[in-house]
């Protein structure tokens, strides 16, 4: 597959290397999927929430496993948005290997963290939903990497 190319406006060095332009946030979308539901998972959780529930046509009996699941989510998602880099000045010195690879390593284990606390109320609330239910989160839920649902049977969506 072709190279996906930077937004305009947008440099981004090999591999790791630091972002320069506007911020990173309105572009998390485009850098994790190409998704505009990945966009408006990180700008607008509670309505992304919101929208989910709405199609998934979550129950009055299935409100509390939805509520904890949605609270879970939000804060995943504030966490997040709190430790992104929002943008790059040019003052900064360039980040060596090392130092990109133990950032690295840094956000893989902050990732582990929000999957482990967001799992028990992503599971919770599975169980409850019916077959129906099921096959419409199995397209539509977040998956792993905040917004990407990962390896179905079409490949990575």
């Amino acid at each position: 597959a072709p190279a996906a190319s930077a937004p305009q406006g947008v440099t981004m060095p090999m591999m790791g290397g630091q972002m320069m332009g506007g911020g990173m946030m309105p572009m998390m979308g485009q850098m994790m999927g190409g998704s505009g539901m990945m966009g408006a998972m990180m700008m607008h959780p509670a309505g992304y929430a919101a929208f989910l529930k709405t199609e998934l046509g979550i129950t009055e009996a299935q409100t509390g496993v939805w509520t904890a699941y949605a609270d879970q989510l939000q804060a995943a998602i504030t966490r997040h948005q709190s430790n992104m880099p929002m943008g790059h000045d040019g003052s900064a010195a360039p980040r060596s290997w090392i130092e990109r690879i133990t950032d690295s390593e840094a956000r893989l284990t902050m990732h582990l963290d929000m999957i482990k606390k967001i799992k028990p109320a992503a599971t919770a609330l599975y169980t409850a939903l019916s077959p129906e239910q099921k096959q419409k989160a199995d397209q539509l839920m977040p998956g792993g990497m905040m917004g990407m649902r990962g390896m179905g049977k079409g490949g990575m969506h």
